[in-house]
């Protein structure tokens, strides 16, 4: 997958390890108001992304964005909570 993913309104969380190893997946990534939580490591490797879009979530877990090296901006947008794990993007630029 290259150039741009959103993800479907229905989907309300991304469960552990749904994307993790996915280098496959590249360009922008946009997670909908709807998605309360990002569970762990679910896009952990995932190397490709470099733009990242997240709408009105909850919860960012462990290692979510572990290793995403190739991001270069974060946009928060309606922000829910604040977060206290400081490893949802480890390993990144």
């Amino acid at each position: 997958m290259n150039g741009f993913l959103k993800l479907g309104t229905n989907l309300s969380i991304i469960n552990k390890n749904a994307f993790y190893n996915c280098v496959g997946l590249s360009g922008e990534l946009i997670i909908p108001q709807n998605v309360t939580l990002i569970d762990d490591s679910s896009f952990e490797n995932c190397t490709n992304i470099n733009l990242l879009t997240i709408n009105g979530i909850t919860q960012l877990r462990t290692n979510c964005f572990k290793n995403c090296n190739k991001i270069s901006y974060v946009t928060f947008n309606n922000l829910k909570s604040t977060f206290n794990d400081n490893t949802a993007f480890i390993g990144g630029t």
